[in-house]
């Protein structure tokens, strides 16, 4: 299965890191990254924020290959039953 996904770290002057999940065209994809920024980014290490957008790239990949409405029903709050 080829790449449909891409991680960069993106490296301020300060020191601080900050991962970004990218699609096969190097452009982001915001629900997540503001997922990640608002929600995770001030509890979690770079190196943990790297593993989990690593888990939530594969699950939106395979959400475009299969049709499947992930973005609304984690909006909604349907979850993923």
């Amino acid at each position: 299965m080829s790449a449909r996904f891409h991680i960069v770290v993106i490296r301020h002057p300060g020191g601080e890191r900050l991962p970004a999940l990218l699609d096969a065209n190097r452009q982001p994809v915001p629900w997540i990254n503001l997922y990640v920024i608002k929600r995770l980014r001030l509890r979690l290490s770079a190196n943990s924020l790297v593993k989990t957008l690593y888990a939530l790239g594969q699950m939106w990949a395979w959400s475009i290959t299969e049709s499947f409405p992930l973005h609304a029903r984690l909006v909604s709050g349907q979850g993923l039953s």
